[in-house]
């Protein structure tokens, strides 16, 4: 089991503001995914911004970022 800051520097997850937007980005070996808070209408399926976090950093290590909105490779 990791804890919380071993957890947060495997994964290097951040929150950019981008153009206006609010973004979580995920990254994971080199490639960066991106998730907009902003515009996700499955928002509504989370109680807070950690169970949307999870559901990111879920997203970009089991499905390589299947659901992202932008995947940018470093």
């Amino acid at each position: 089991m990791l804890g919380p800051q071993a957890y947060e520097k495997l994964f290097q997850t951040a929150i950019v503001i981008d153009d206006g937007s609010l973004d979580t980005v995920i990254e994971v070996d080199g490639i960066e995914h991106r998730y907009s808070y902003v515009n996700c209408e499955a928002w509504e399926m989370f109680d807070t911004y950690e169970e949307w976090k999870a559901w990111c950093i879920e997203d970009a290590v089991e499905r390589q970022g299947y659901y992202a909105d932008g995947v940018d490779e470093k």
